[in-house]
């Protein structure tokens, strides 16, 4: 058993002779106690009498020695045993000494992470060959103490920073040492923050990552962790940490570097709210308006809620602007003063707020949109008001006018514009505010299904940056055709070559090809829309440029023009076809052509100047086997029309349609005859077999034809109409049997037009209107007959053309003068050679024109006036003219002497008016120039020849071109959506002008 010396205790110094024992236990568990080191060695001074005692004294030797030598320093009873007395004997324990000879410190090295422990060992030899382990009786110091500490004691060495450091042992007056050398601290564990945290659903959480290290430091290790989420339908996240609720539930958020992980619990919850947004954004108003906010609310999971109704308004001036809470009008503005107030939305705990400008603009005008609208009953149709002020400045004010039908028997308005179709026919309605009025035309028909959308034209050609007006007509389930342009959804296939807005106009864009369609619910019609380069045509290429054919058949030619720009397009419809020999081949305005008889011939595509050409070869025909006649055994009724198609089937396998080859024969005329083109007849009922005839080959149908039914009556749709000269409408024949079918027999009816020089229509029912007035459309069958009335309006006059001087609202050739006394405002350009203002006031003329632009437009100016004058008059006036008090309606109007206006002078209706005088031009005060049924003021034109003059405080509409007479506008005139333009010059005193 090896034994060693668990625990001793020596008496207090000095007192060899007390009472205290000097006492040691060895950890075989024998206990000794002696009064004095020195008195007490071996009681009989013998040798020990037992392996085990000899073991047991020979340890107290050695371990006590030192003990008692040390004692023995201070209390002077020390006697032998440490450098006197007895040298062979230990004085204490009277057995023989021995010698320590070597100390080991272990490990001799060893490695640490900063922060981390070491355990050194320090074992004593001794002469006689003997090793114990001296570890906490030696003492121990560190060479480096900033690298690493030892505990002086117990061995146990501590890694501080990076580096080496020597450990020592001392024991016995020996020492020894170890190298230890520290690393880099070691990452000791993960821990993710925030712990366990909850977000809402589309919310977003980012965590980080603290790593503890084995020097006992904790820092941010996000940036060199990975993340993962244990359930990616509850949260997933960002290999950075950036977690997203996805779903409500929880998922295990772990947090990994190197070989260490931490987690976290993430709750996900439902959505919750964000942020809420107010629109429109700082409104302008006008005394009098009213705006309707909206709030809409975010929330986490990225959609938007209008929660309007359910927030909570304040007005923070109400002198100046209210907010609606009532139900019906949460969140309506109502301007009641010149001045800003802030508006303020709240929902569910959060606010935003808005600012209302509200101007002292004038309201000047209002137009209400759609002007014409046509609704089935039954159906509603929102009419938007719209303010034109003073200041220029347009607003939406449906909710501040007041509305009205003239017939509410056949439309309703509520009081946001909203109308409603109650019974058929046509009502007006109106929106009043302040004085002024705009209007609406409803056309409500019967509640009917859409059968079929007719669009015209169904083929046009137009050039780049030119435009194109396509107009679609619905023909519904009481045969009634209702044109619906405005109300159907325009769309062009290839946007690149054309685009289209909603209103059916087309713009060329690109050449090409696109296919223009018109949709309607359910129904859709389309046309074809070929847009032509606006550089110059410079050669014309056919394909393909050679082809061939056999007799009876046919081809389809590509034309495709190049353009000096090096575009190119097909214009296979913009060209003019022709065959070189009509007798080989013919072709028609598309480019198809039909082999003829046997030979060769080109065929020519010509467009202006230029030209391109292909070789047609037609070949005979093989050898024909059979001829398939189709259909088969189709049915008709009498007067019905079937076309039928002759296939022929040749020796060579092929198959060529040969209808306009064959001689058709109808076996029995009673009931049925054919024409040379194919087309059969029913003459009565029964059946008959149809033959085709080539070359000796027949084929053949069996044609019935059903039984008579008595025409009952004829329906003609449109059942009354209104074009302007030039335009087409196709009416279509609806005939109504005995048996209560019906049929469309437009092309079997006898039409005719009551006034030929109005308009004439064709044999299958196409209206062409050839001048203004009124004829009566009459479709007869047999003894029945049906009429119609169909007005022709005059053709739309163009308007004048001002060209750059357009963006114009005040031009002078020579000079413009503000008078003192006020400041005029205006909105649009403003050019004069020089312009005197007062010099307190202002004329706020910001966008000032001179010099070349100003030059360019004076010109333009004249050209204009040349325009204007050349017109040809619709209504001539030998001398002047007041024109208060009168409607006039659009027109040129020529007078001799001069134009005046006392009091209200109204337009109606939409088109130009132009009105020449050959003198002066004057307004009073007061007056009012008032536009009414669609007038607009931008095709107005006043063109005197002397002066022109506008009363104080008058509303002047339209724009006053001059040659070179001065033009006067009096203390706060106004002119609205007009131009002010002169050769010579203009006065101005506290006005708007806005054009």
């Amino acid at each position: 058993m090896y034994l060693s010396i668990d625990e001793y205790r020596l008496p207090p110094l000095g007192e060899t002779g007390s009472d205290e024992s000097f006492r040691y236990r060895l950890r075989s568990g024998t206990r000794h106690r002696s009064k004095s080191i020195a008195l007490r060695p071996n009681r009989n001074n013998s040798a020990p009498d037992s392996p085990e005692k000899r073991q047991e004294m020979n340890i107290l030797q050695r371990y006590l020695r030192p003990l008692a030598c040390a004692s023995a320093l201070l209390i002077t009873s020390f006697i032998g045993g440490c450098g006197g007395g007895d040298q062979g004997r230990d004085p204490i324990l009277g057995l023989p000494s021995t010698t320590l000879t070597t100390l080991t410190v272990s490990p001799s090295t060893a490695t640490v992470a900063s922060g981390g422990m070491q355990q050194f060992v320090a074992t004593a030899t001794f002469a006689d060959g003997a090793s114990r382990e001296v570890t906490t009786t030696s003492s121990w110091t560190s060479g480096t103490p900033t690298v690493a500490t030892v505990d002086s004691t117990s061995g146990i060495a501590k890694g501080v920073v990076s580096g080496t450091a020597i450990i020592t042992a001392s024991f016995g007056g020996k020492t020894s040492s170890a190298t230890l050398t520290v690393s880099p601290a070691s990452l000791l564990s993960i821990a993710i923050l925030p712990a366990n945290p909850s977000l809402a659903i589309g919310g977003k959480q980012q965590f980080s990552a603290m790593g503890t290290y084995s020097d006992g430091t904790t820092i941010d290790i996000t940036a060199i962790s990975s993340f993962t989420s244990a359930s990616p339908a509850a949260a997933s996240i960002s290999s950075t940490g950036l977690a997203t609720g996805v779903a409500v539930g929880t998922s295990i958020i772990t947090a990994a570097s190197g070989t260490k992980t931490g987690t976290t619990l993430l709750t996900v919850t439902p959505a919750s709210l964000v942020s809420i947004a107010l629109t429109p954004a700082n409104p302008p108003m006008q005394i009098g308006t009213t705006q309707q906010l909206t709030v809409t609310a975010k929330y986490t999971d990225g959609s938007s809620v209008n929660v309007t109704s359910t927030s909570s308004f304040s007005s923070a001036t109400p002198a100046i602007a209210t907010v609606s809470s009532a139900v019906a009008s949460n969140g309506v503005v109502t301007a009641l003063a010149t001045g800003t107030s802030t508006i303020t939305a709240t929902f569910n705990g959060l606010s935003t707020t808005t600012t209302v400008n509200v101007s002292s603009a004038i309201l000047f005008t209002i137009t209400v949109t759609p002007v014409n609208a046509n609704l089935a009953v039954g159906s509603t149709q929102q009419l938007i008001a719209s303010g034109n002020y003073s200041d220029g400045t347009t607003a939406n004010i449906s909710n501040g006018v007041t509305w009205t039908s003239s017939s509410p028997l056949i439309a309703t308005v509520l009081p946001n514009g909203l109308s409603t179709g109650i019974g058929t026919g046509n009502a007006l309605i109106t929106a009043t505010l302040a004085g002024k009025t705009g209007s609406a035309f409803l056309n409500v028909i019967p509640s009917v299904t859409l059968n079929s959308i007719a669009i015209t034209p169904l083929a046009a050609n137009v050039s780049m940056g030119s435009t194109q007006a396509f107009t679609a007509v619905g023909t519904y389930s009481d045969g009634s055709n209702v044109n619906i342009t405005s109300t159907a959804s325009w769309s062009s296939a290839t946007t690149s070559v054309a685009t289209i807005l909603s209103t059916g106009i087309a713009t060329g864009v690109s050449p090409g090809t696109s296919i223009i369609t018109v949709t309607s619910g359910a129904k859709s019609a389309s046309a074809t829309l070929t847009v032509l380069s606006t550089a110059s045509l410079t050669s014309i290429v056919v394909t393909p440029t050679t082809a061939s054919i056999t007799v009876g058949a046919t081809q389809n030619l590509v034309a495709t023009g190049f353009y000096s720009d090096g575009s190119n397009a097909n214009i296979t419809n913009a060209v003019t076809w022709n065959s070189g020999v009509n007798a080989i081949a013919t072709v028609n305005t598309g480019g198809l052509v039909s082999g003829v008889s046997a030979g060769t011939t080109p065929v020519v595509a010509i467009s202006g100047n230029k030209s391109g050409s292909a070789t047609l070869n037609v070949l005979p025909v093989a050898t024909l086997n059979s001829i398939t006649v189709t259909p088969a055994t189709p049915t008709i009724a009498i007067n019905g029309a079937q076309s039928f198609v002759a296939t022929g089937n040749f020796a060579d396998g092929s198959s060529v349609n040969i209808s306009n080859s064959v001689t058709w024969a109808s076996a029995n005329t009673a009931v049925a005859t054919i024409s040379t083109n194919g087309i059969a007849s029913g003459v009565s009922g029964g059946t008959a077999a149809i033959t085709a005839n080539y070359s000796g080959k027949l084929g053949s149908s069996s044609l019935v034809v059903a039984p008579a039914l008595a025409l009952t009556s004829i329906s003609l749709a449109p059942g009354s109409a209104t074009a302007p000269v030039g335009s087409l409408l196709q009416l279509t024949a609806t005939g109504t049997y005995s048996n209560a079918s019906t049929s469309n027999i437009s092309n079997t009816v006898t039409w005719v037009s009551s006034a030929s020089n109005v308009a004439t229509i064709s044999a299958s029912g196409q209206l062409s209107a050839v001048a203004a007035g009124v004829t009566n459309i009459s479709a007869t069958q047999g003894a029945q007959t049906v009429t119609t009335s169909f007005t022709v309006t005059a053709a739309p006059v163009a308007s004048i053309n001002l060209g750059s001087a357009a963006s114009f609202a005040v031009l002078a050739g020579t000079s413009i003068t503000n008078n003192s006394g006020g400041l005029t405002m205006v909105s649009g350009d403003v050019g004069a050679s020089s312009q005197t203002v007062d010099p307190v006031q202002t004329a706020g003329f910001s966008n000032y024109k001179s010099g070349a632009i100003l030059n360019t437009a004076l010109a333009d100016l004249q050209v204009a006036i040349a325009d204007a004058n050349s017109r040809t008059c619709t209504v001539n006036v030998p001398g002047g003219v007041d024109l208060g008090g009168t409607t006039l309606t659009p027109g040129v109007y020529c007078y001799a002497g001069a134009i005046t206006i006392t009091g209200t002078l109204t337009l109606n209706g939409p088109g130009l008016y132009l009105f020449r005088g050959n003198s002066t031009l004057n307004t009073l005060a007061n007056s009012v120039v008032a536009l009414n049924g669609g007038a607009s003021a931008a095709t107005v034109f006043w063109v005197p020849v002397a002066a022109t003059t506008l009363g104080a405080n008058s509303v002047f509409k339209g724009n006053i071109l001059s040659q070179s007479a001065a033009i006067t506008l009096g203390d706060t005139a106004t002119l609205q959506n007009g131009r002010v333009l002169t050769g010579s010059a203009v006065t101005l005193k506290n006005n708007v002008i806005a054009r």
